[in-house]
């Protein structure tokens, strides 16, 4: 018997907030800000290394529209909606029918329930306000990161977590804490509901904090290899140009390459995504067919092969350098070579290095991939690239903001 699927293997999930950050820059003339940039960069990621991306789970069996803004409005929602690679997430049917199929007692209700707890976004209207809440978090992860694992913090107007009662006592507004009590259930809401479907999540940046809080890990093998891949380019990466002038914008290398080649039109992003979405697919299809092959794994011993497959091209890729050699070299030598000793030596050393690459190329796309990366603009180019559109970048207050609750999120992360 075949066992139910929600939805094609590899698939993800995005919180609604994340397409706002992004229409609100394309479409309104919003300045350009950490938000954006961590948004654009969740959905570049997504459109290339998934093959179906669902939105606004909120609201399903619709178009996606997160509560303030309609998103119909949007070209670029539109034009990546119309390709099928932004899809209405499905009727509540469809997901508790899935859910019980599979034993689970968790229903589309209890989404919508933590979901809407209280309907704070994590959208802001201004630069100011966005950096003041920036801060207001980052102060919280530091002094009380257990408040980000806690459903319930208050009873009405009144706290009922010692330390939330706490930090009250001490000045701090109790709205402020029902804030963290609404979001904490957003958040949750979304972890629960992509683990027990088995789909990638993406958050907003200012959720960070509430995504460790409820659980350090929800999203599977893509994502997983993805950060495997940029993280080692970080070393690559270095900036003697210092930090002035926002030099070292925080922006991932297929975001990059994507304004890049924009060439300073924000209307392009439909067409640029989409373009990298094409040219990658036989890396998706590797990732889909690895997450598949996951999931049916009836032994540890299975998926430690499947991790060995991945992490010995992996190794091959970085030891042999960034330009594959034709692997049709070592197939050929070893139907042609003579049996002498100095030809069998040097044979051999064609052969094992051909091997090596046949390695990689048993993730398929991987060397594509990995040199699209390599060929993205280095750190001192950011600046440059986002200038180049003609929208106003955010005052270095949101990326001070921004850069203070990302070292303490990674804070969180090692306690």
């Amino acid at each position: 018997m075949t066992e139910p699927s929600f939805a094609p293997p590899n698939s993800a999930l995005l919180q609604d907030d994340l397409l706002f950050h992004v229409a609100q820059v394309v479409e309104e003339g919003f300045p350009i800000g950490p938000g954006f940039l961590h948004a654009l960069n969740c959905l570049i990621e997504a459109v290339v290394l998934h093959p179906t991306i669902f939105c606004d789970p909120s609201a399903p069996g619709t178009t996606p529209t997160p509560g303030h803004l309609n998103l119909n409005d949007s070209t670029l929602i539109q034009s990546l909606t119309k390709e099928g690679v932004l899809v209405r997430f499905p009727e509540s049917d469809i997901v508790d029918n899935y859910l019980q199929s599979n034993g689970v007692d968790y229903t589309y209700i209890d989404f919508l329930r933590d979901h809407h707890w209280r309907n704070d976004s994590f959208s802001f209207k201004s630069i100011a306000a966005e950096a003041k809440y920036l801060r207001f978090m980052a102060a919280i992860a530091e002094e009380a990161p257990a408040l980000f694992q806690l459903k319930t913090l208050t009873d009405g107007d009144t706290p009922i977590d010692p330390i939330g009662a706490d930090l009250v006592s001490r000045g701090m507004p109790i709205e402020n804490l029902i804030l963290l009590e609404g979001h904490n259930h957003t958040i949750n809401a979304y972890v629960d509901l992509s683990r027990l479907l088995g789909l990638n999540l993406y958050i907003a940046e200012n959720a960070m904090p509430h995504h460790v809080g409820a659980i350090h890990a929800v999203n599977n093998r893509a994502r997983e290899l993805y950060v495997k891949l940029t993280n080692e380019l970080i070393t690559l990466d270095a900036d003697d140009s210092g930090e002035t002038g926002f030099q070292l914008i925080s922006m991932p290398e297929l975001t990059r390459t994507v304004l890049a080649r924009c060439k300073g039109d924000i209307r392009a992003l439909g067409t640029e995504i989409m373009q990298l979405r094409e040219k990658h697919s036989g890396f998706r299809n590797y990732l889909n067919e690895y997450d598949q092959s996951w999931k049916k794994a009836t032994s540890k011993k299975e998926r430690l092969k499947l991790q060995a497959t991945f992490d010995n091209s992996w190794k091959v890729l970085l030891e042999q350098g960034n330009k594959p050699k034709d692997r049709i070299i070592y197939k050929l030598w070893d139907i042609l070579k003579k049996p002498t000793e100095i030809l069998s030596a040097t044979g051999d050393m064609f052969a094992n290095k051909g091997r090596s690459y046949a390695v990689v190329g048993q993730v398929r796309g991987f060397h594509a991939f990995w040199n699209e990366l390599l060929d993205a603009p280095v750190a001192a180019k950011n600046h440059e690239l986002l200038s180049g559109f003609g929208i106003p970048l955010a005052d270095e207050i949101i990326w001070s903001s921004s850069k203070k609750l990302s070292e303490t999120v990674r804070g969180m992360c090692i306690k």
